[in-house]
């Protein structure tokens, strides 16, 4: 009987403890997908200023965007797990959209940024519902004195 009743606690624990290392995982994956995005943005945006072969493009355009809301949503996530956790997953339908139609200049780096996206909204989401269950259930009556 006494392990039954410990057990609950540890399982709290368990799951605050698991909430906090996929929190950090997340945040290190987004916000490392975010800096080889935009590295890669910048980096190909000098090459071709130097080139003399630069343009304003709506998709280039779109992407600019897409980063962006990708870095907006790493730093929500010290706030708001499933908030973040629903940009970044949108974020990787919009991108992964973007790469099967523009097929023939998506490559390598596209797809592992829209995976490192994938993997860190599903992350922030599992994150949170664990802190859900790890949560003491509230009140359903105040206490009184």
């Amino acid at each position: 009987m006494l392990l039954g009743t410990r057990s609950e606690p540890l399982s709290v624990t368990n799951h605050s403890r698991k909430a906090k290392g996929m929190r950090l995982v997340a945040r290190v994956i987004g916000l490392g997908g975010s800096a080889l995005f935009f590295t890669t943005m910048i980096g190909g945006a000098i090459i071709a200023v130097l080139s003399g072969e630069f343009e304003f493009t709506v998709w280039g355009t779109l992407l600019g965007v897409l980063g962006i809301i990708a870095l907006v949503g790493c730093v929500i996530s010290w706030w708001n797990e499933w908030l973040s956790g629903a940009l970044l997953l949108i974020l990787t339908s919009c991108l992964a959209i973007r790469a099967i139609v523009m097929s023939e200049h998506a490559n390598i780096l596209l797809w592992s940024v829209v995976l490192a996206y994938l993997i860190a909204g599903m992350l922030f989401f599992l994150s949170w519902w664990l802190s859900r269950k790890a949560s003491p259930p509230a009140l359903s009556h105040p206490p009184t004195s």
